[in-house]
């Protein structure tokens, strides 16, 4: 058959003290058929440390975006990304934990919705402190508009409470494209878009979690 190749979209990176980095992207074939959320861990020098890896197990039918990547010092990290499914009507959000080889911890979890509600959360973006706890933020639409929500997680993925709502403005207006950073106590803040002046006219917005 002819030859597959690869488009690479979505880049983020993460880096740990000692200079040590992973990339991790979406990988999509000009086939159409798999799409991939990849990783490449590199030493400080920028040498390659064992091969490409791939994260996702989904059947073709259903497509990863957006993948995200946080690292602890001892080399630990985390990867999340969006799930879309055939239909086009809902998303998951997905993560998997790695110990510093690059072995996956357990499986393949999903970020659970409070009261288990259909809708599309996506773009997740993941952050986490050196004891391995970890937050993944996104938005998603289950209120109608979309709004910015985040799950803290212990370092073996259980949930820590349910998701909290970030923002406090919405009324018909959305809020999208979050990040977030966390310092070593485990503090966290956001910003995102707010589109409360247009669609044409987005704001950048700040929140410290209370």
């Amino acid at each position: 058959g002819d030859d597959i190749v690869f488009e690479n979209f979505y880049p983020q990176a993460v880096m740990r003290e000692d200079g040590n980095f992973i990339i991790t992207w979406l990988s999509i074939p000009n086939d159409l058929k798999k799409y991939e959320i990849c990783f490449q861990r590199f030493d400080g020098n920028g040498n390659r440390i064992g091969d490409i890896q791939v994260v996702n197990d989904e059947p073709n039918d259903v497509q990863p975006f957006y993948s995200s990547i946080c690292m602890t010092d001892n080399g630990d990290f985390i990867i999340s990304w969006t799930e879309e499914q055939e239909d086009y009507r809902f998303n998951d959000i997905k993560f998997q934990i790695y110990d510093s080889s690059a072995a996956a911890v357990g499986n393949i979890q999903k970020v659970l919705i409070n009261g288990d509600i259909e809708c599309r959360p996506s773009y997740p973006q993941i952050a986490c402190n050196n004891d391995g706890r970890f937050t993944i933020v996104w938005h998603d639409n289950r209120n109608g508009d979309y709004d910015i929500f985040y799950q803290i997680y212990d370092k073996t993925g259980i949930p820590i409470g349910e998701n909290q709502k970030v923002n406090d403005y919405s009324n018909n207006h959305n809020q999208l494209y979050p990040s977030l950073t966390m310092d070593s106590a485990g503090n966290l803040f956001f910003a995102w878009n707010d589109y409360r002046f247009g669609e044409e006219n987005p704001d950048v917005i700040g929140q410290k979690a209370a």
